[in-house]
């Protein structure tokens, strides 16, 4: 598994998907889900001889005017293992040990990720586990908010004295509802 290294950049998304589309678009195969989590792509594959859909892992990198990705199965037990339900759902069973633990970790760490974001409604304030850092500016309390951008509504988190702010789920959680 090496880097496939572009000698461009793909700075947009939708340009990435394109590119991750076409990897996996073949005579005998095509993409049934992509999906973006960070700077990691996940694919789930359908093999249309086998009528099996398996998942397969990009990773990207972004360097010095070039873009990389290397792509990783599921059945190797990739280290990102982020996939979203929607993905996991659409996978045929497997009897890869590597595959399946992969499938685990994703799941439950996709099960956690849609725990932490229920129940938060618009007007919630949270007080954060702990701080974070927004240049000089150290916040610990946030209110739940939603904001438009590009016709569709967003989560946001307004903190104060610095705004507007999107959160990583890795602060939200341990967060406590107080208001």
């Amino acid at each position: 598994m090496n880097w496939n290294i572009f000698p461009h950049d793909l700075p947009r998304y939708g340009d990435q998907r394109d590119l991750v589309t076409r990897m996996f678009t073949t005579e005998g195969q095509y993409p049934v889900v992509v999906s973006k989590i960070n700077s990691t792509w996940y694919a789930a594959v359908l093999d249309t001889g086998t009528r099996s859909v398996e998942a397969y892992v990009i990773l990207t990198s972004r360097a010095q005017g070039r873009f990389a990705v290397k792509v990783i199965p599921e059945t190797e037990g990739p280290t990102e293992a982020k996939a979203p339900l929607t993905l996991l759902d659409r996978l045929t069973p497997t009897d890869n040990a590597a595959a399946l633990k992969w499938r685990e970790v994703s799941r439950a760490y996709s099960s956690t990720l849609k725990q932490v974001f229920k129940g938060y409604r618009p007007g919630d304030v949270l007080q954060l586990a702990s701080p974070v850092h927004f240049g000089h500016i150290k916040v610990d309390r946030v209110t739940v908010t939603t904001y438009e951008r590009g016709g569709k509504s967003h989560r946001g988190y307004l903190a104060e004295g610095v705004g507007l702010v999107r959160l990583q789920p890795r602060y939200l959680w341990g967060a406590e509802r107080v208001a």
